[in-house]
């Protein structure tokens, strides 16, 4: 959240910190493994093995910043006079610091705890030790010394958290406070872990973000989401939070480390995007993975490590590593294991006990999934996805299988009644916060009908299948009207800068099939974008973009139009983009170009 000078002159003070820590703290030259609650992106001693690292410092991973247990433990700080005991203990400018005769760590653990930072419905459940890793890695308020609180020359106290203290402008005095700084940084962390499940929102569990200094982050849990979006870059935001936990032991698990001797395992990484790809996994370390039977779909830290090695064995030429196990993945795991002859030391009976399983239609699990993927390497099954749902074409593949292998096909449970018609959907009642599978069929009616193109049909009844049945029901015009007339009415009406609304959707993907919006998502936001692609639908001239608006944008690789000529023009100004000319595609040299822009490396 803080400006790069800030962070830079912090590093300074980290290292001091450093030195101090490693007198203070007794380094256990045995690393107990933390248990992590999630199956996401984990570097355990196994995998530190699997990537060729002999020693037990931590491993920093971009992709997985603290586990959600970390984020929300009490184990090292149960209490305000914890708190207080370690403030004491490195001589912290925070240890005799009071607001309205209230003592810091009082401030701190309340609102860690929610109890002062309670606002608009979030109530904050969160670490302190993830809330004094905060305060170091934003103000060094840990490791300074002699700083004066009261006179607060620098504004440390003021802007404790970096809350409103964006990287492209000056910090907001709204926000301006020690305990406001608790308040707010305390809310907006809880609010960003809240939300790290909602599709909506702009950092998301299991996908991939772009940080301000160039890395590509898979958000491989709620806590990771939560900190990316709160502090957007990797080095020296994400990384020194991450760093201060591990060594002091504030997590899931309580071993201490050395700062210094952490620096200097995981330091020379920071010059690869991919963050450690400069270790070389041996294919001797990766026959477990190499063997383990994924589906599609399936994500995790196993299949981070499994794009990585086939990178480094050049068959998987993806742009990102995505940690998520696709159709690019699949083809190139086959392939390797194809040229270089890998015995498939899978167990075949596993497959048989499940084809000769009764099955239920409609039944849904993991071991629908896992016959899916039996079925898939017997040939028939070719659904693109294994969705482990047991329908009708699972059941055909089934049964094809087993009269393939001259097995009695056993019986399987008629299918369930029909669902409602559509006309049947549309008059029932329905409660706002709703979520069901009759959610799920009425979507579905409102997407034959063109009225909902939200990517998935969810099974919740929010904001946009409200606007969208309200459409259905009050429309005079009957189905084959409103897909006729759909693109041809929303061309002549009026948006909103910032309007976000399904007819928003209907709008972007009516240009998407006239060729003019090119982005690569159907968000529902009418942004800079989306204004671009309407007026050279409408056919009138480009709006042209503030710079420091460009500046703020949020990009996507191979991204083309005007508006990437418009950012390539203001980095031109700026003396970053030096290429012959402005091409309006936003490639390599683009990317960089705003990295150097925005003030990083």
């Amino acid at each position: 959240m803080n400006n790069k000078k800030n962070l830079l002159r912090l590093s300074v003070a980290l290292i001091v910190f450093n030195l101090f820590l490693g007198g203070a703290f007794f380094v256990n030259q045995s690393f107990n493994q933390s248990r992590y609650d999630e199956q996401s992106v984990i570097l355990d001693q196994a995998n530190k093995e699997v990537l060729g690292i002999n020693t037990n410092i931590p491993q920093f991973s971009i992709n997985y910043i603290m586990s959600n247990t970390t984020f929300s433990s009490s184990r090292a700080f149960p209490n305000a006079d914890s708190i207080q005991n370690y403030l004491n203990k490195v001589s912290s400018p925070l240890a005799n610091y009071e607001v309205s005769g209230k003592k810091a760590s009082s401030l701190i653990f309340e609102a860690s705890r929610g109890v002062s930072s309670s606002q608009f419905g979030v109530t904050p459940n969160i670490n302190p030790g993830v809330i004094l890793a905060y305060l170091e890695k934003e103000q060094g308020l840990l490791s300074l010394r002699g700083y004066d609180t009261k006179v607060d020359p620098e504004n440390r106290i003021k802007t404790a958290m970096g809350y409103g203290c964006p990287d492209t402008s000056k910090c907001n005095n709204e926000y301006f406070g020690f305990a406001n700084q608790l308040k707010w940084g305390t809310y907006q962390l809880q609010y960003n872990y809240n939300n790290a499940t909602n599709s909506n929102f702009s950092h998301v569990v299991n996908k991939t973000i772009n940080t301000l200094d160039g890395y590509n982050v898979f958000l491989s849990n709620e806590a990771t989401a939560a900190n990316y979006r709160y502090t957007p870059h990797v080095y020296w935001g994400n990384y020194n939070l991450w760093k201060i936990l591990t060594a002091n032991g504030w997590g899931a698990d309580s071993t201490n480390w050395s700062q210094e001797d952490i620096d200097r395992v995981n330091i020379k990484k920071i010059d690869t995007n991919e963050g450690f790809d400069t270790d070389r996994i041996k294919p001797e370390d990766m026959t477990n993975i190499l063997n383990k039977n994924f589906s599609i779909g399936d994500s995790g830290g196993e299949i981070i490590l499994l794009q990585r090695f086939l990178r480094q064995q050049q068959y998987f030429t993806y742009s990102e590593i995505t940690g998520t196990f696709g159709n690019i993945t699949k083809n190139a795991l086959e392939n390797y294991k194809k040229e270089k002859g890998v015995a498939n030391t899978e167990n075949n009976n596993s497959c048989k006990n499940l084809y000769a399983k009764n099955w239920t239609i409609g039944q849904v699990s993991d071991e629908v999934k896992a016959l899916q993927e039996c079925l898939r390497k017997d040939g028939t099954f070719d659904y693109p996805i294994s969705t482990g749902y047991f329908g009708p074409v699972t059941r055909a593949s089934l049964e094809k299988t087993r009269s393939k292998n001259d097995q009695l096909i056993l019986a399987i449970e008629p299918p369930k009644p029909a669902t409602p018609t559509c006309d049947d959907i549309k008059a029932k009642s329905w409660q706002y916060g709703e979520r069901s599978d009759e959610v799920k069929s009425l979507q579905q009616c409102l997407r034959q009908v063109k009225l909902f193109s939200y990517p998935e049909n969810t099974g919740y009844f929010g904001p946009l299948t409200q606007e969208a049945l309200n459409k259905w029901k009050t429309t005079s015009v009957n189905n084959s009207s409103l897909i006729d007339q759909g693109c041809d009415q929303i061309k002549t009406e009026p948006f909103t800068y910032g309007e976000k609304s399904e007819r928003v959707r209907t709008l972007q993907k009516c240009m998407k099939d006239a060729g003019v919006f090119n982005w690569p998502y159907i968000t529902g936001y009418f942004g800079s974008v989306t204004q671009e692609s309407y007026s050279k639908w409408k056919g009138k001239a480009v709006p042209q973009i503030d710079c420091e608006e460009l500046k703020k944008a949020e990009w996507i690789f191979a991204e083309e139009g005007d508006r990437v000529k418009q950012l390539q023009s203001c980095m031109r100004q700026a003396g970053t983009f030096k290429f012959s000319s402005d091409t309006g595609y936003f490639g390599e040299v683009t990317k960089q170009a705003l990295i150097k822009w925005r003030g990083y490396f």
